[in-house]
């Protein structure tokens, strides 16, 4: 049954990655290194175009967009006297909260359901700006910047991209305390410029899809052929495991505030976020 299930899995991860675009699986030169480029460069007419098949780490992110939430108080930033849906969890000691329990639930399930709340703007603030622990740890994550922003900063992003942004683009990720997003890929190339404290991603190749236990199956796979969605796919491994040190193609990349991270469709990752305030920008992409 184990092998069935794995094989089942396997098969709906394939389909997906063919409807991305990704038809060749085999490991190639270049998975396991990461490029480096200013942001600048992102702006200027180049071979090596910023929609590369492989993570390339940004530095020196614009001026403008730092000034926007470097050093900032974020009541000052988010629009008070509303509620926010974050994510939430028991705080009891210094270990990651891994947001989402995609290691013992089915794949159709929401991987975030056990861990939705509503706080208000207020809460959420005393919680972020505050110095001491709390019993619960909230991230606001996967959420519109103009949803919680209002006015909304005005971004400078390269032409490559600005001509592919998906509709809500950016969303925002905020919180504290070594919270942590499962590993998973997602089926769109994304953006993710680091505003405030730092984040760590464990990245893995589409080609490591099978040795990363991901959740799925045929029917999974039918559900999304027929309605015509592709859906982000989860991992049972957080992606922080000592054991998938040894996976082909693996990357650990520090990012701090100024630098940010091209990640191609379907790469897989595991995000982690400092001990202290941490705000990223995901500018997501539609498939070219």
């Amino acid at each position: 049954m184990g092998r069935l299930w794995q094989v089942s899995a396997r098969l709906f991860v394939n389909n997906i990655h063919k409807r991305c675009g990704i038809t060749d699986l085999r490991p190639t030169v270049g998975e396991g290194f990461i490029t480096e480029r200013t942001w600048n460069s992102l702006f200027q007419p180049s071979e090596d175009s910023v929609l590369s098949s492989f993570p390339i780490k940004i530095t020196a992110i614009d001026g403008s967009i730092r000034e926007n939430f470097s050093g900032w108080n974020s009541g000052s930033f988010l629009i008070p006297g509303g509620s926010l849906h974050v994510r939430s969890a028991p705080n009891f000691s210094d270990e990651p909260i891994t947001y989402g329990n995609s290691q013992s639930r089915g794949y159709m399930q929401d991987v975030y359901e056990d861990f939705r709340s509503v706080c208000s703007t207020e809460e959420f603030v005393s919680f972020l700006e505050g110095g001491s622990q709390t019993s619960k740890s909230l991230y606001l994550a996967g959420v519109s910047l103009s949803s919680v922003c209002k006015p909304v900063p005005s971004f400078p992003v390269p032409s490559q991209l600005a001509r592919l942004l998906l509709p809500n683009a950016p969303l925002i990720y905020m919180g504290k305390g070594n919270q942590r997003t499962p590993l998973h890929f997602d089926p769109t190339g994304n953006l993710v410029l680091v505003v405030r404290g730092r984040k760590t991603f464990d990245l893995f190749p589409p080609s490591s899809s099978h040795l990363l236990n991901p959740i799925g199956g045929l029917v999974e796979a039918f559900l999304s052929w027929y309605g015509g969605w592709v859906p982000a796919v989860y991992s049972r491994y957080r992606g922080d495991e000592s054991q998938l040190e040894e996976i082909p193609g693996r990357i650990r990349v520090h990012l701090e505030a100024g630098e940010g991270l091209w990640m191609p469709p379907c790469w897989w990752h595991g995000v982690s976020g400092g001990q202290d305030p941490n705000v990223i920008l995901v500018f997501g992409t539609r498939p070219v």
